[in-house]
């Protein structure tokens, strides 16, 4: 056996012997929590799903993604250096001071369930930090241009995101603007390679309260964000980011709460 392969073999074994001790490391409540959620890979889509209250199913869904979160935590953390001069910490703290008192307490809830069960799985987290990661579309793309030139010292590539980019668009068309009267949703999304590789995660949610839900999205956010997504009551949408997102309820949290709603309700904005 070469150095190679035995250095391969080494590092499965630590694998096996984190994910063994994270195991050990849980409660019962926890064990029961994840043995309700499922996680499965096909051609490079991973899908979880996962279900119950808040907390429960945040947790569901950081335990079963924690590797895909580091990564993407890894990568966003050096390329948000690289095009805006400051780090991701940077951005975590704004949104969280910005963000954190405007979000519903179920989905703060659950926000700090993924932060448990990504810090159970060996990917120590804190809910400020899910709570910048989830913003971090709106902080980076629609705050960040506002403010960027006050950070011009500290950050030399503050000048080259002065400016808003180019974002997202949809259409959503019905009844007689389709051919069978059904609705068809297109979509474009405008991300940049580095993080659309992490947009491979369906995550399948059936809360205690209210829909099944089906999205595409990324570790650690509990809106989709890619704009997708479909529901057991019917309804499928299609959004777009608001542009005073800092200033008002996070648009992702106002999302989440429509297709979530039971079947009984109908929500008066599906997004910001």
């Amino acid at each position: 056996m070469n150095a190679r392969a035995i250095l391969a073999a080494l590092i499965g074994l630590l694998f096996f012997m984190d994910i063994a001790a994270a195991q050990d490391a849980l409660t019962v409540e926890e064990k029961g929590w994840l043995a309700k959620a499922t996680r499965s890979e096909n051609n490079g889509w991973v899908r979880i799903k996962i279900g119950g209250a808040p907390f429960e199913r945040g947790f569901q869904h950081g335990y079963l993604l924690a590797a895909e979160f580091k990564d993407a935590w890894r990568v966003y953390d050096a390329m948000t250096l690289q095009t805006t001069g400051l780090g991701l910490g940077f951005f975590v703290e704004k949104a969280a001071e910005l963000h954190k008192s405007k979000i519903p307490s179920e989905q703060l809830e659950e926000m700090r369930g993924i932060a448990a069960g990504l810090s159970k799985a060996g990917a120590a987290t804190t809910l400020d930090q899910i709570i910048g990661w989830n913003a971090y579309m709106e902080i980076t793309g629609y705050w960040w241009p506002t403010v960027a030139a006050q950070y011009k010292a500290a950050a030399p590539g503050a000048q080259g995101m002065s400016k808003a980019k180019s974002h997202c668009s949809a259409f959503i068309a019905t009844g007689s603007a389709t051919t069978d009267g059904k609705i068809v949703i297109g979509h474009e999304s405008f991300t940049e390679f580095w993080n659309g590789q992490y947009m491979n995660i369906i995550l399948d949610i059936t809360p205690d309260k209210g829909n099944r839900m089906v999205m595409q999205t990324s570790p650690g956010w509990i809106a989709s964000m890619t704009d997708f997504w479909v529901t057991v009551a019917g309804s499928s949408s299609s959004r777009r980011q608001s542009s005073d997102s800092w200033a008002t309820t996070p648009p992702r949290c106002r999302s989440m709460s429509a297709p979530g709603m039971p079947r009984n309700t109908r929500p008066a904005s599906m997004s910001g």
